[in-house]
């Protein structure tokens, strides 16, 4: 009798399993870094290179840009002199890809396209399997000649800018082979080659542009361009990439996007938010009106020192000016968007900071997404100028990123970890009473024989 009752113990006692305290793996931070390469152009104090990236704040690495021959649709490199070491050139595709001797987890991959190349070229290309298969060609070859890691698709954008209806359906052409081909690479040399892809954030570019089901299914992530909702070329002061539109009804924000994407298709998993370390500025068309969000402007905003672009200026540009000038400049900060504003006179800047960004990563982190793509390294305050304003020596926005994804991670693993724990007790909750059930007529059974 008292064998069966130990029987039965043992029953019960093997059917509970330790509570797990941690999760079994742990996700690295993605957080892909894109370089404007031209910045090494620049004036002193804002000239960058690869020798002002710390590595270690990024997972990824994107060379911006190479080109699309018109005539055969290969690639071409744009600035040799830069890119390549062929007579006496800077050699910058290399040392790019030397900063993984620092960093062995980095991924460095180079970009075709970017606004400037436009759609027409990408159109043409993408609609001809001859000129797709010379396109992938030349990639393979670039790709493996430098030592890249992978290829990012810049198009803006499909159906847009002198593209035509069909490039949706060819867009997926495109990368389904490009895919193929990587395989292929993949299976002879045993080194996985990254294939994403830049996408346009305005709800009319996703509705015409993508198939994101499908490009999901090819693509290794998708870098959401969520910035750039609203900029000089609108007749009103708007928000560079705000969280939220100025009504529930307003498309152009990142929460719309996000829901626009998931809603569509896209993998979650895939998605890395874009965040811009730049603003936009305009001025007032009223020399009388002192400008805030929503008034008339003038069609040309003003420039920075560095980038030298109107209507633009890089987050370094910023903030070096409004802590030179700090007694000129009013600074308010719009809840719906949450992102800054500055005012000097009839001149206005909309632009994210520390703040506003930390707010759209914990947004896009909370949705569960990959991680954070940033446009660009070379307009954050890469040399510490503004240390007093900001609290961090080099990098405010990028290091900003970097501990608010590390936290919405770490939040994600301990629920994680829970929803598993409550898992596991309510099973073993369940099994014990199971096998009581089967085990109680069995010791019924056996006091009956015995007695």
């Amino acid at each position: 009798m008292i064998c069966w009752r130990l029987l039965c113990v043992l029953l019960v006692l093997s059917s509970i399993h330790a509570d797990p305290d941690t999760v079994e793996s742990k996700v690295d931070p993605i957080i892909t870094c894109y370089v404007s390469t031209w910045a090494t152009y620049r004036p002193v104090g804002g000239k960058f290179d690869f020798s002002n990236v710390v590595p270690s704040l990024c997972s990824h690495l994107v060379y911006a840009f190479v080109g699309i021959n018109p005539e055969d649709s290969s690639i071409k490199v744009l600035d040799p002199w830069n890119d390549l070491e062929d007579n006496g050139g800077k050699g910058a595709f290399q040392k790019y890809i030397q900063l993984r001797n620092v960093n062995k987890k980095l991924k460095v991959s180079l970009a075709v396209g970017g606004w400037n190349e436009g759609s027409a070229n990408y159109s043409v290309m993408a609609a001809s399997p001859v000129r797709r298969k010379t396109f992938i060609s030349s990639a393979v070859k670039m790709l493996r000649e430098h030592g890249f890691d992978g290829l990012d698709l810049d198009w803006e954008y499909p159906t847009k800018r002198g593209g035509n209806a069909a490039d949706r359906e060819n867009f997926v052409l495109l990368v389904k082979e490009l895919r193929q081909a990587f395989d292929n690479e993949s299976h002879s040399s045993g080194r996985r080659w990254l294939l994403t892809s830049a996408i346009g954030a305005s709800p009319d570019v996703i509705r015409s542009a993508y198939d994101l089901r499908s490009l999901s299914q090819h693509l290794d992530y998708l870098h959401i361009m969520s910035y750039d909702y609203h900029g000089a070329w609108e007749p009103v002061a708007g928000v560079n990439a705000p969280l939220r539109g100025q009504s529930d009804e307003d498309e152009l924000s990142v929460e719309k996007t996000l829901e626009l994407l998931l809603s569509s298709g896209a993998k979650k998993e895939k998605l890395l938010l874009g965040l811009p370390f730049y603003g936009h500025t305009f001025i007032a068309s009223n020399v009388n009106e002192k400008p805030k969000l929503g008034s008339m402007t003038l069609k040309e905003g003003f420039s920075g020192p560095f980038t030298k672009e109107k209507g633009f200026m890089g987050y370094n540009e910023i903030c070096a000016e409004l802590e030179r000038n700090a007694s000129y400049w009013s600074i308010s900060w719009d809840e719906r968007s949450s992102t800054h504003y500055a005012v000097r006179d009839t001149h206005l800047i909309s632009y994210d900071d520390p703040k506003s960004i930390e707010r759209k990563v914990r947004f896009g982190m909370k949705k569960n997404i990959a991680g954070m793509m940033v446009w660009s390294l070379d307009t954050d305050d890469f040399l510490g100028d503004c240390e007093k304003t900001t609290g961090y020596s080099k990098f405010p926005l990028l290091r900003t990123i970097n501990k608010a994804v590390t936290a919405a991670l770490q939040e994600r693993e301990h629920e994680l970890a829970k929803n598993k724990k409550d898992h596991v007790k309510k099973n073993n909750s369940s099994r014990i009473k199971l096998n009581l059930k089967i085990m109680f007529p069995v010791l019924l059974i056996h006091q009956h024989v015995t007695f």
